[in-house]
């Protein structure tokens, strides 16, 4: 099986904490089930952010990328999955090329809402200025 690290030990511990939604790490275990028979020889996957403060959500949408989510975030700030325990996010510069587009193509095989089934349950991106924090986001509904 695919080993799980952490960004910190906050990370770590907000893993362990129980807090956070079961679906959510059912999800990630699929993932890792099936990086372990693709990719035998990846050691490991490095998770990012699960749990997200109000200071950090508005650190990361006031500086993000696209200015016209600044503007819309500024206009209306919106709460993220990450204040709910809900999303996570999966480094992807450490994985080998087409790797993170095929786990995400695997998450979504979830239905993050079946009365919103348009809404993806994993999206591959970076949302940084310097565009080197590129990762999968995983989301699971509120129930």
């Amino acid at each position: 099986m695919v080993n799980i690290d952490y960004k910190t030990d906050r990370i770590r511990l907000e893993m362990e904490s129980g807090e956070v939604k079961q679906k959510l790490v059912d999800i990630l275990h699929m993932g890792l089930k099936w990086l372990s028979i693709e990719y035998p020889a990846y050691s490991g996957i490095t998770i990012t952010d699960i749990y997200r403060t109000n200071d950090e959500q508005d650190q990361i949408y006031l500086n993000h990328i696209d200015s016209d989510i600044v503007k819309k975030y500024t206009n209306k700030p919106w709460q993220s999955v990450h204040q709910d325990h809900r999303g996570m996010d999966i480094r992807t510069k450490d994985m080998p090329k087409g790797m993170a587009d095929r786990l995400t193509d695997i998450f979504n095989m979830i239905t993050y809402d079946h009365r919103r089934p348009w809404i993806k349950t994993a999206k591959n991106h970076d949302v940084s200025k310097n565009q080197n924090a590129g990762h999968i986001h995983i989301q699971v509904v509120a129930v």
